[in-house]
């Protein structure tokens, strides 16, 4: 099962933008930020709320242990090209397939050599054959799922959290995710052979 991650920001609801908007103040905006992973049909699979300065990578071991099943493979954007990403996703589901794009000017390791790692093989097959017929290839347009999915929650939710406090909010997020994840299941058409 495809583990496709990315985040968002959600701003925070409070009086300060009321006050600001009536005094003229200048106040700096708060906002948090919802981490989650989907599937290849766009089922949301794991779901987190974090303080905004907290690093997209940090969250994939947290994401990864929301989700009990073998994963293959998991797909991230390139501020996932790190290091803790890749053995958490090795040490989750041994085997699997990491597709996270490598920066422009990532190098190959020493052992690209004799013991390339996923990342080495991006790399060289990016360097033959171009990023975009790599992306193609790869795999790594089911990026695009998570992308829908984010879209999807915040046309439905709206792009802000109501809730205040931290545990709050991420009983709110959790909910929004279960609710898409429901909303989804309810209007899929149940088809069938027609003999």
């Amino acid at each position: 099962m495809s583990f496709i991650v990315d985040s968002t920001g959600l701003k925070i609801c409070a009086e300060g933008e009321w006050h600001t908007r009536k005094h003229g103040e200048k106040r700096r905006k708060r906002w948090k930020k919802l981490h989650i992973a989907v599937d290849e049909d766009g089922r949301i699979l794991a779901s987190k709320v974090t303080d905004s300065p907290v690093q997209d990578p940090s969250q994939v071991p947290d994401l990864l242990d929301q989700f009990d099943k073998e994963i293959d493979p998991f797909v991230g954007d390139w501020i996932y090209d790190q290091e803790p990403v890749y053995e958490a996703g090795e040490q989750h589901s041994p085997g699997a397939t990491l597709v996270v794009p490598p920066r422009k000017d990532a190098v190959l390791s020493n052992d690209s050599v004799t013991s390339p790692s996923q990342r080495d093989s991006h790399i060289a097959a990016i360097q033959s054959k171009g990023r975009f017929k790599w992306k193609r290839e790869s795999g790594y347009y089911l990026q695009s799922h998570a992308e829908n999915e984010i879209f999807r929650y915040k046309t439905v939710f709206g792009g802000h959290l109501r809730s205040k406090r931290q545990e709050a909010q991420g009983r709110e997020t959790a909910l929004g995710c279960a609710l898409l994840n429901r909303m989804r299941e309810m209007g899929r058409p149940r088809s069938y052979p027609v003999d």
